[in-house]
């Protein structure tokens, strides 16, 4: 028993040891950095890869809101009022999933050094009616206009 617990503990700090390790030099996600040029990576993906994403983004940003609206609305005297007015906020999707997928393309392939801006970025600016050329000077929080 004694010479099973001489082997025992040595593994456990060696495990233990690993374990400590992984943690200081593995991956730290919750330093919130972005990926760097998404562009690059947007560019790489496939079309259904880029459907799957369009798709994903239009409609967890259209559930979202819907659900946003009528929460806000909820306890209002003038709910079916106040839910139209949040309703007729909602940002312009009228277009199929293929012309979002393209214009991400084209914005990625017309100006690579706008890889940073995010697809989502893109999306919700497109999303507002502006063209790719807005898009590129828009002002994001996160940097300075080119």
């Amino acid at each position: 028993m004694r010479m099973l617990i001489r082997l025992v503990k040595p593994f456990w700090i060696l495990c233990f040891g690993v374990v400590i390790a992984a943690l200081l030099v593995g991956p730290q996600p919750s330093t919130g950095q972005r990926i760097s040029n998404m562009g690059n990576h947007w560019l790489k993906w496939n079309n259904e890869r880029r459907q799957i994403f369009v798709g994903a983004y239009l409609f967890g940003y259209l559930d979202g809101l819907n659900m946003g609206c009528e929460e806000g609305s909820k306890d209002s005297t003038r709910e079916p009022e106040r839910l139209i007015k949040c309703e007729n906020r909602i940002t312009n999707f009228s277009k199929d999933s293929q012309y979002y997928v393209d214009s991400l393309t084209e914005f990625y392939n017309k100006y690579p050094e706008e890889g940073d801006i995010y697809p989502e970025e893109i999306l919700a600016q497109l999303g507002r009616g502006l063209t790719l050329e807005q898009i590129r000077h828009y002002p994001f929080l996160r940097r300075t206009n080119p």
